[in-house]
């Protein structure tokens, strides 16, 4: 009895003492999928896969990655909890540390390639966008898979993250009914507004007037 508890106490300690090194996997930037606390900076370096002995960062510009050496030494200082750590990003035009969660391991965001953007297009949709809105008196839902119920003609939606050089739309961009549409959010709802067909002297194409507020049903 006496050895059950002292291997019990000796478990416990081990459970508790704070993790060293980071989890292998891939994380994901912790703001680039917020709702609670939206920003749409314009985000680089918004995936890393964290392997043996190696980081390898991915986004907007470089969608194959950058390698770096792990160093083990600084992960311990650098770990928030069991499925959060702070790595460096690149938001705007400046260098941040941020916050990376981790992604769960089904979810195959990274290829053999890099970045798979229908993999990841469909993290966002279920991950930013799937729920339950109210629009005036009538249930808006956004289902999972990427089809939109109770919302007139409006009726599919992709999310559509920014890759490569070549974009004409903001950095939060998605398709409804395959037109290019900015979505974003306040505390209460998921603010939607349509590309015109415009451009602006950078070839950026501008938004109209047409916005919709649906209100967030939070459970």
């Amino acid at each position: 009895m006496k050895n059950l508890i002292i291997l019990f106490a000796l478990f416990f300690v081990f459970r508790c003492q704070k993790k060293q090194t980071f989890d292998e996997g891939i994380y994901i930037l912790k703001n680039y999928v917020e709702k609670e606390n939206y920003k749409d900076d314009y985000a680089e370096k918004y995936l890393a896969k964290v392997s043996k002995n190696e980081i390898t960062y991915y986004g907007t510009v470089k969608t194959w990655g950058t390698i770096s050496k792990r160093n083990f030494e600084d992960e311990k200082n650098r770990i928030v909890n069991d499925s959060t750590i702070r790595l460096e990003t690149f938001i705007n035009i400046d260098t941040h540390e941020g916050e990376f969660i981790k992604i769960n391991a089904s979810e195959k965001i990274i290829g053999p390639k890099g970045i798979d953007v229908k993999a990841l297009s469909d993290y966002l949709n279920r991950k930013l966008i799937a729920g339950t809105y109210k629009y005036g008196d009538v249930k808006v839902i956004f289902t999972p898979n990427g089809r939109i119920e109770n919302f007139g003609k409006l009726k599919t939606f992709s999310v559509r993250p920014r890759v490569g050089t070549l974009w004409n739309y903001d950095s939060r961009t998605m398709l409804i009914n395959g037109e290019a549409w900015k979505y974003g959010f306040t505390k209460s709802e998921l603010v939607l507004t349509r590309y015109s067909n415009r451009r602006d002297e950078n070839e950026a194409f501008v938004l109209s007037d047409s916005v919709i507020g649906l209100k967030r049903q939070i459970r």
